[in-house]
């Protein structure tokens, strides 16, 4: 499976642009600026159905345009899909894959799975905990349609309950029995999600044992914990009692919405005591744990997406990422730099190693 041709139209800077790219190497090189990250972004648009950086699909309409249109070409075995993604400031956004809106679009999350390094990715040890579920959801999205489901689902509900919560407080008066109807919904989703993490996380940690070690050649052993208010004892008994502390609040305080992955590396706290080095080297272990895991579960190697990774690592863990890259452990690859001759010293030993080289002007 890769991405065999991408259209773009007044998506971020580009008015318009057409690119044909390789089944396995391909090097976007140009000026800071001239939109190599931005092209990155519309592919994770069509494999992920929405951006890897904005909040907001409208944000990505070209200044004084009205829309953005962004047509792919995947090739599958002897098929090849088309895959648009349009987006209207008025109507909003529409997903079309041969020519048909998908009966759910959550259906399609993980058709064509995509794995994205970027400068921000330290952000997963030094921001809060949000960053960190956001990014284990969508592996576990990718793989698992039913969790993507429930997590969708506990989601409306919780948005929902947090609404009639707010109007509780306002009026001063609490209704019991609404609130038991979100309840017997919210606490069967609660532990379905939160076990669902739980295995995860005894599956993905080898996979990032075996990621770090293979970047830093160093006896250090990286260690994910989650943690879940759901998993301790009498789980329902305290969420129900919260009741009073979720109005004064105005919000649902429990549940797996609050659930944090604490990251180590031999026993200590990465972001207390890690280096740069090694915060780094740590994400992108969990990016190439990733690929490993969505190869492992659905039997396909995931479109790489490397922004900017030259300037963010040291020389020896570049060096061994492309010693990766060279030996086509990977599938289809994107890597964007400003310099052409700096990741030729990395990717090529001759010309014909790469089969495509973009640069954009």
């Amino acid at each position: 499976m890769h991405l065999r041709f991408l259209q773009l139209h007044h998506f971020k800077n580009y008015t318009t642009a057409r690119h044909e790219f390789s089944e396995h190497l391909n090097l976007i090189t140009g000026p800071n600026g001239t939109g190599k990250t931005n092209l990155l972004d519309a592919i994770h648009y069509l494999c992920n159905t929405k951006s890897a950086f904005l909040s907001s699909d409208t944000l990505a309409i070209k200044h004084e345009q009205n829309f953005f249109r962004i047509e792919g070409h995947f090739q599958e075995v002897e098929n090849n899909i088309k895959v648009e993604c349009i987006c209207q400031k008025e109507n909003g956004k529409t997903f079309l894959v041969e020519g048909k809106v998908p009966n759910k679009l959550s259906s399609y999350i993980g058709r064509f799975p995509v794995v994205l390094v970027s400068p921000y990715d330290t952000d997963l040890v030094r921001e809060g905990s949000d960053s960190r579920r956001k990014f284990f959801d969508l592996v576990l999205s990718q793989s698992n349609l039913e969790y993507l489901d429930k997590l969708m689902i506990y989601n409306r509900l919780l948005k929902q309950r947090n609404a009639a919560l707010k109007q509780m407080a306002e009026a001063g008066k609490i209704n019991a029995s609404l609130l038991s109807v979100y309840d017997e919904q919210l606490i069967p989703l609660n532990h379905f999600i939160s076990e669902e993490r739980t295995t995860f996380i005894r599956k993905f940690l080898p996979l990032v044992e075996k990621a770090y070690q293979k970047l830093a050649e160093l006896n250090e052993k990286p260690k994910i914990i989650y943690r879940s208010v759901v998993l301790e004892t009498n789980f329902e008994n305290h969420f129900s009692e919260n009741q009073r502390n979720d109005i004064a609040a105005h919000r649902t305080i429990l549940g797996i919405h609050s659930d944090d992955y604490e990251f180590n590396f031999n026993d200590s706290s990465l972001k207390r005591y890690g280096s740069q080095g090694q915060q780094k080297t740590f994400v992108l272990a969990l990016k190439l744990a990733h690929f490993e895991f969505i190869h492992d579960t659905k039997n396909k190697k995931p479109i790489l997406l490397l922004d900017d990774i030259f300037d963010r690592l040291d020389t020896q863990r570049v060096t061994n990422l492309s010693k990766m890259i060279n030996t086509k452990y990977f599938g289809q690859v994107f890597i964007t730099d400003a310099s052409t001759s700096k990741t030729k010293r990395f990717f090529l030993n001759d010309l014909e190693k790469i089969v495509s080289i973009s640069t954009l002007c």
